[in-house]
């Protein structure tokens, strides 16, 4: 529901920059627009099967008492299975901005070769100590 308000409010964004002779969307408009439905379709993907997996929970409440060690145990993988799909919902937004965005792929690529230091012509000073020979009086 979140990312159709989006789409929308992209949408009405758009149209209240919109210029005479700009019919068509921005750069950033398409992004965007690619970006939230692709997130609306994962969440709903994602969400599926865990719902689908209550409803079979709340239908068969009863038969608790009667299932033995093996479906209890198809049962719980069942159970963690939609569980863990749902979780990689939360961490999906990350990898879809990646593959959908170039902007924010250049983004990351500029951060990490920042943070890591990978700019291939950069020299960096090194600290090696000198040794400086010193002298004696047995020398002098």
């Amino acid at each position: 529901m979140i990312g159709l308000l989006t789409y929308r409010n992209v949408r009405f964004i758009a149209h209240v920059r919109h210029q005479p002779n700009h019919n068509r969307l921005s750069i950033w408009e398409h992004q965007m627009t690619r970006m939230m439905l692709t997130q609306t379709l994962l969440s709903i993907l994602c969400t599926l099967p865990r719902v689908i997996f209550v409803i079979y929970s709340i239908a068969t409440i009863g038969e608790n008492t009667t299932r033995n060690f093996d479906q209890l145990s198809i049962i719980f993988t069942a159970d963690y299975l939609s569980a863990f799909i749902v979780g990689i919902n939360f961490a999906s937004s990350f990898y879809i901005f990646l593959l959908s965005s170039p902007r924010f792929r250049r983004t990351i690529q500029i951060y990490l070769k920042h943070r890591f230091n990978l700019n291939h012509y950069q020299i960096d000073p090194t600290n090696t100590p000198i040794a400086v020979p010193t002298l004696s009086e047995h020398q002098c």
